[in-house]
């Protein structure tokens, strides 16, 4: 870390934990409220491909971080350059 640098770390660490520590409860909340839709969705691939519980837990589990975060990542990734001016991929 440069000198000079530590106060303004800190203090955007501490903000980020803060937040981080407020939002908590709505996390849990939200958690809870969508449980029902990804029961109904593991239910329905053990269902279709004849898969136990557990492996049905898995693929949902699988499949809505690979494809969520994914999503999620490229949309902030995009938003950013779009907002920024600075494009993703750089031309040579």
């Amino acid at each position: 870390m440069s000198p000079g640098q530590k106060p303004a770390f800190l203090a955007i660490y501490a903000g980020f934990y803060a937040l981080l520590n407020v939002m908590r409860p709505a996390r849990f909340a939200l958690s809870m409220a969508i449980s029902p839709y990804f029961e109904r969705i593991r239910k329905s691939l053990g269902n279709k491909f004849g898969v136990s519980p557990k492996t049905a837990t898995a693929l949902v589990v699988v499949f809505v971080n690979l494809l969520g975060t994914s999503s999620l990542m490229i949309l902030g990734v995009g938003l950013a350059s779009l907002l920024s001016g600075v494009p993703v991929w750089a031309g040579r």
